[in-house]
Order: C-alpha cells, then sequence, then structure tokens
C-alpha cells in the first residue's frame, strides 16, 4: 500500500513509493529489536543494547556508503541499510536476550506462525484495495477500508494459529486494569 498510503497523505507528490516499500521491512527488526531491548533491560542488562545499536548503526553507515552512490539504487541503499543497520542490531540482541535470559526459541510459534498471519493479512489487504478501489473509485476509502481489514484479518490469523490465545488476550486485558 506505499503508493495508495502516499497518493492519499501527499496528493499529486507522492514519489517515494518504492522508498517506502522497501523501508517498510525495516519495521519487522525495529519492532523485534526494541522487544528484546525490553527484555534485556528487565533482566538488568542495559549495556548490551546500547553496544548492539552501536554495531547496527555502524553496519548501516558503512552499507549507506557502498549502496546509495550505486546508480541503480541510489536513494533505496539508504533504505536497504536501513534494513541491515536494524537486523543487525536486533540478531545480536536476541542472541543476548537468549544468552541472559535462557529463553528458548520456537521457531514454528515466533517466526513461521506469525509470517503465515502476515502473508494472509498482505493478500487480504491487496485484495481488499483492489476491490475497494474499483468500487468506489475512492484511493482514500480504499486505502483505509483495506488497512482495517488487514488489522482484522492479521489479529484473527494470529488466534487462529496459536501465536496468542485467547487467554492471553484476557489476562493482558486483566493486566492493563491494574
Amino acid at each position: 500500500l506505499a503508493d495508495p498510503i502516499l497518493h492519499m497523505l501527499f496528493p499529486g507528490m507522492s514519489q517515494g513509493a518504492e522508498v517506502l516499500r522497501v523501508l517498510s521491512i525495516s519495521v519487522i527488526f525495529i519492532v523485534a529489536a526494541q522487544t528484546l531491548v525490553s527484555i534485556l533491560h528487565g533482566v538488568g542488562n542495559v549495556s548490551s543494547p546500547v553496544k548492539n545499536n552501536i554495531i547496527g548503526a555502524i553496519f548501516k553507515l558503512v552499507f549507506v556508503c557502498v549502496l546509495t552512490p550505486m546508480p541503480v539504487l541510489n536513494i533505496k541503499g539508504a533504505a536497504i541499510s536501513s534494513i541491515i543497520g536494524y537486523a543487525v542490531a536486533a540478531l545480536l540482541n536476541f542472541k543476548d536476550a537468549v544468552r541472559y535470559t535462557y529463553i528458548s526459541f520456537d521457531i514454528d510459534k515466533m517466526l513461521l506462525r506469525p509470517v503465515l498471519a502476515s502473508f494472509l493479512m498482505g493478500f487480504s489487504v491487496y485484495l481488499t484495495y483492489n476491490w475497494c478501489a474499483g468500487l468506489t473509485r475512492s484511493n482514500g476509502i480504499a486505502t483505509i477500508v483495506s488497512v482495517i481489514i488487514g488489522i482484522i484479518v492479521y489479529m484473527l490469523m494470529i488466534i487462529l494459529t496459536g501465536c496468542l490465545s485467547i487467554a492471553d488476550i484476557r489476562y493482558y486485558a486483566r493486566y492493563k486494569k491494574r
């Protein structure tokens, strides 16, 4: 939805959709890195996340210098560099979280099922946008409706695949009331 979102927010000036499309991948690593930082802080390790973020930033800087001057990439090189930098920080934070908390990594529940849910959400957003845009002839309405449908599909898929149980939701709701 990079194009439709930019058209909705900046009518007539929506260049950069390809960069936004590439950069959106970094959100996965930003969220993972931040979650792992919280875990590390929770066990009293505040220095590892700082070190890992600095290493990630160094990777990002090196790749910006290498990729951005390439004519085939240009500004997309900066977006790719961001992905690499955040991925490095997230992986280092994960390594430290495993070492300091002794958590086990269930690849099915922690990676494969969320990827499946994300894929099905993306597919539903794509179908919904195209259907709604054809029906309403309005980019704004089609974009908003498809985002709402995407949220609903993702939440349902997270529950149906067992990534999140109804008991987890109830526990979180009770916890937030405190």
